[in-house]
């Protein structure tokens, strides 16, 4: 029964599957239109949807309407788990010149960067329901809120506080990505200071 195909392939992906997911499994695409006709799916944007009644991941959502945007700066730090600030909008980082009608809609916080640092230190991160979403590393994302002027100084501080407690930081990296985005003179004393 295709119907049960669809339920293994969410079940497989966290609750939620996407079209193009759906035909890579041989799954048509009329048969998730279909089951969302008879309730058995909820459609949380085109081309994205959760079994009848399960909650959208809105980190996924977000992404998946903006497919080239990295999820950066005090997003990222929630992501990570380095700060206990819940952020009222999603920073996301674009290739210099992108643009959406859809930051607005979406309470996005657009950055952009030239493709040499839009492309550095991009991983994929679990989100807490399970999704796979595009973020930048740790390392990088401490140098972008050190970058930023618009950032919070308190939350900048604990911040790079917690990433200098981990066991999985890379203090290489992290000064090797700060002499690259030009913050390593503004970085170094809070290292030193914390280790």
């Amino acid at each position: 029964m295709v119907n049960e195909e669809v339920f293994k392939l969410l079940a497989e992906k966290n609750g939620m599957i996407s079209t193009r997911m759906a035909e890579k499994h041989g799954i048509n695409p009329m048969v998730l239109t279909r089951m969302v006709k008879s309730g058995e799916l909820e459609r949380v944007t085109r081309g994205l949807y959760v079994k009848a009644g399960d909650f959208e991941d809105e980190f996924a959502t977000v992404q998946h309407k903006l497919r080239r945007g990295i999820f950066s700066h005090d997003t990222a730090l929630f992501l990570h788990g380095v700060t206990d600030y819940t952020p009222s909008q999603y920073d996301l980082t674009f290739p210099r010149g992108y643009h959406s009608k859809l930051f607005a809609d979406l309470l996005v916080r657009p950055h952009f960067q030239i493709s040499t640092f839009y492309q550095l230190g991009v991983i994929t991160l679990e989100t807490s329901m399970g999704q796979a979403v595009k973020v930048y590393d740790l390392e990088k994302t401490i140098c972008d809120v050190v970058r930023d002027p618009q950032t919070d100084s308190d939350v900048m501080i604990q911040a790079v506080r917690q990433y200098v407690r981990r066991q999985d930081k890379n203090l290489q990296r992290l000064m090797k990505y700060a002499k690259i985005l030009s913050v390593e003179k503004k970085l170094r004393p809070y290292i030193e200071v914390l280790l």
